[in-house]
């Protein structure tokens, strides 16, 4: 009963782990960018497209954004555009690797009943 969780929770860890090492990459690499990459009307795929050829430069770097927009729309390029869009181009690296890092805190405490269970 609780192995599709397990796995999920699994998926969503190696996830969350997997986006904190690429995140770092990404910031340093946005921030040598950012006078040349604008976010105005990108889409992901365009910002995507702008880190690639930024990076070419550098065959390590480039690998690891080529690796890391592989995974479309689930890939940490895209988790790093939309939270730059979200932050109106600011790169707040220490407020989200926070809040990744605190992966038990949550605003709402409750808990959910199943059918047939009493609220305590």
């Amino acid at each position: 009963r609780d192995i599709p969780m397990e796995i999920f929770n699994d998926f969503v860890d190696d996830w969350n782990e997997q986006y904190r090492r690429d995140r770092s990459t990404l910031s340093r690499l946005w921030e040598s960018s950012k006078k040349e990459i604008k976010l105005d009307e990108s889409t992901g795929v365009d910002f995507s497209k702008k880190l690639l050829d930024y990076s070419a430069n550098s065959p390590d770097t480039y690998a690891d954004v080529r690796r890391m927009s592989s995974n479309e729309p689930l890939s940490s390029i895209m988790l790093f555009f939309n939270e730059l869009k979200a932050n109106g181009g600011v790169n707040r690296a220490n407020s989200r690797s926070n809040l990744l890092r605190d992966e038990d805190s949550s605003e709402d405490e409750g808990e959910i009943k199943e059918d047939g269970e009493e609220a305590g």
